[in-house]
């Protein structure tokens, strides 16, 4: 399951929390305001700021897009 700590709630956190909806991927979402920026982790995997969690994101819907269809 993919954890994601926010600092508030607010539009740039809220996009990150429709993505990983958006990719159906099981995720537990938990706002903590003593972070400065969102804090993703998956499994062992830790990924901090916007930018670098977007971009993680990208790759794993990449990498599921291409699961989906190898199983074709």
């Amino acid at each position: 399951m993919i954890k994601l700590e926010i600092p508030r709630r607010d539009e740039a956190n809220l996009s990150i929390v429709d993505k990983l909806t958006e990719l159906a991927l099981a995720h537990q979402v938990s706002i903590n305001r003593k972070l400065k920026k969102a804090i993703l982790t998956d499994g062992s995997t830790q990924v901090e700021g916007k930018t670098d969690i977007e971009t993680y994101l990208n790759e794993l819907e990449a990498e599921l897009h291409q699961w989906w269809y190898c199983a074709c």
